[in-house]
């Protein structure tokens, strides 16, 4: 009897000692590959704000399906920097709000006569309906900013629900045809206001 409880700890201790080399093992090789975060270039919208990656000069203001075509394949933060550099053009200042907790409003365009609006950039990749949930986020900017009046920017579409809250609301939504013309304005020279 004591020999078979001696020879039960045994095997213990040898399955103890084994799992233990097994996860110094597992750790010691993954000190030498760079972690799957480096490796798959995965960033987060909190860490600070990238570098502009956004070059008007490069941007087709000239040919609208051109423009359309390359909006339609930036990024989030892309699609901020170039809505930042259209109503630059269309003659507001611009105030781009933090990347995260924008409570929000991802741009505040100021018009040369001071009135401030809130602007919130919703860049879909695919074709879709922007909801009526999203006005409310509209709604907290145009407050927290102070902001007389709100647009709401897509290079999609906006569901009728939403049209009709944007209406009651009086925000001001620019859907893609709208977007569109905006691009031929700020390429004819004209100004938003």
């Amino acid at each position: 009897m004591h020999l078979e409880f001696k020879g039960y700890w045994l095997f213990v201790l040898s399955l103890v000692a084994f799992l233990a080399l097994m996860l110094l093992a597992e750790y010691l090789k993954s000190l030498s590959k760079p972690s799957d975060r480096k490796r798959m270039k995965i960033s987060h919208r909190n860490n600070a704000r990238q570098p502009k990656t956004f070059n008007s000069y490069d941007f087709p203001w000239h040919n609208q399906r051109k423009a359309m075509d390359l909006i339609d394949n930036m990024t989030g933060q892309q699609f901020e920097e170039f809505l930042a550099e259209l109503f630059t053009r269309l003659g507001c200042q611009v105030e781009i709000t933090p990347a995260i907790k924008d409570h929000g409003a991802d741009l505040i365009a100021v018009t040369p006569s001071g009135k401030r609006i809130a602007v919130q950039a919703k860049k879909l990749a695919d074709y879709g309906n922007i909801s009526s949930r999203v006005l409310g986020d509209l709604w907290r900017g145009l407050a927290w900013y102070k902001c007389t009046s709100a647009i709401l920017v897509t290079n999609q579409f906006v569901t009728e629900q939403g049209k009709a809250e944007a209406k009651k609301f009086n925000f001001i939504i620019w859907d893609r045809p709208e977007l569109r013309k905006k691009i031929q304005a700020a390429h004819n020279g004209k100004k938003l206001l």
